[in-house]
């Protein structure tokens, strides 16, 4: 997963680093979304 990510921001111009830190915990939920982001999402 970490070379298919690092692979995909490589793409962008302006970045020439990537650090990945995966975290398992605390688990990600809808919850810690921003109210603008579930918005853009469609999930108000």
């Amino acid at each position: 997963m970490n070379d298919h990510i690092k692979s995909a921001l490589m793409t962008v111009a302006g970045i020439d680093q990537v650090l990945i830190n995966l975290v398992w915990e605390p688990a990600w939920s809808l919850d810690k979304m921003s109210r603008a982001a579930k918005m853009t999402l469609g999930l108000h």
